[in-house]
């Protein structure tokens, strides 16, 4: 088959699926109205900014960490001027710091809830344990110092 008589029939096997012969052209149809959008494009940020971003981004990580280790600083200060007196010794049932098994229990109850208690005393532990001149944050700080210490 020759290269001519090769695209006559290519063109007429497309002529016969599209139901068009040589001598009926499809008539032209209007092109559809393309519609404009228009499309914000953003451009990255300099590199700079990008630097500067990341630096905020440490810092405020550095910060959270710090912030932590005050918090476990306080909460240990904390525990160790008040909480001690009965939970080193376990006196009226307190569950004794590092005690895995004895903390347990009081763990699943979740922080929440141990700081409430811890705040406002429960059973033979008095409010705030017996110092009411703590703030509820340091209260805090020492139920999670307990906790860390104790899982």
């Amino acid at each position: 088959m020759t290269r001519n008589t090769w695209l006559i029939a290519l063109a007429a096997a497309l002529a016969i699926t599209t139901g068009c012969s040589k001598e009926e052209a499809p008539p032209a149809a209007a092109p559809a109205p393309v519609p404009t959008v228009e499309k914000t494009v953003e451009t990255p940020a300099p590199k700079a900014t990008m630097e500067h971003v990341m630096d905020k981004a440490h810092e405020g990580v550095k910060e959270a960490h710090e912030a932590a280790q005050a918090s476990m600083a306080t909460g240990q200060s904390v525990y160790e001027k008040t909480c001690a007196v009965c939970h080193n010794a376990g006196v009226a049932g307190a569950p004794k710091l590092g005690d895995k098994a004895a903390w347990a229990a009081h763990i699943t109850e979740g922080v929440d809830h141990l700081v409430h208690v811890a705040i406002a005393g429960e059973g033979t532990m008095p409010a705030k344990g017996g110092d009411p001149t703590l703030s509820d944050e340091d209260v805090r700080a020492a139920v999670i110092y307990i906790l860390d210490q104790s899982r």
